[in-house]
């Protein structure tokens, strides 16, 4: 008997538990994107600039939505830069051969500009000075002049390098 009274008392409080855990899915809801003017027809009527993608859940729940479509600019494909060519830029930090310097824990790296990139590490004991130095790499004036030559007529055939 009081077997039964306890698994009647524990149904009986499942019960209970459970209807207060009780769902109720059929709230919808409405998400408004910024800068999108009029999204109240969007439930109803597919926008003429809306692309409708219909996706499905794993649950086999289906979604409707809405992305605004990507329109070209016709600005963009004229306003083009006008500006200085990268060996112009290049030539001006040539010109000036100014020199930059890295340290790291054991070497350090000089990029001088129009000179050469140069790896060293010195060690200095007393008043003697021990270096050890590898060039990585060093400038070539015809090179700069050669490329120079190149982007002048790249420039008159309308020729863009990325």
């Amino acid at each position: 008997m009081t077997v039964r009274v306890f698994v009647v008392t524990v149904v009986w409080l499942l019960h209970l538990a459970m209807s207060d855990f009780f769902m109720d899915d059929s709230i919808l809801y409405k998400v408004d994107f910024p800068g999108l003017e009029d999204s109240s027809n969007i439930g109803g009527e597919i926008q003429e600039d809306m692309e409708t993608y219909t996706l499905v859940s794993k649950n086999k729940e289906k979604y409707q939505c809405f992305i605004p479509r990507v329109q070209e600019e016709e600005e963009k494909k004229e306003s083009r830069y006008h500006g200085e060519s990268p060996v112009q830029l290049i030539e001006k930090l040539f010109k000036e051969q100014q020199c930059v310097h890295r340290l790291e824990s054991y070497w350090t790296y000089e990029l001088c500009h129009g000179k050469h990139l140069r790896q060293y590490h010195e060690e200095r004991a007393g008043k003697e000075l021990k270096l050890q130095e590898y060039f990585l790499g060093r400038f070539n004036a015809d090179k700069l002049a050669q490329l120079a030559k190149e982007d002048a007529a790249d420039k008159e055939n309308d020729i863009t390098r990325h």
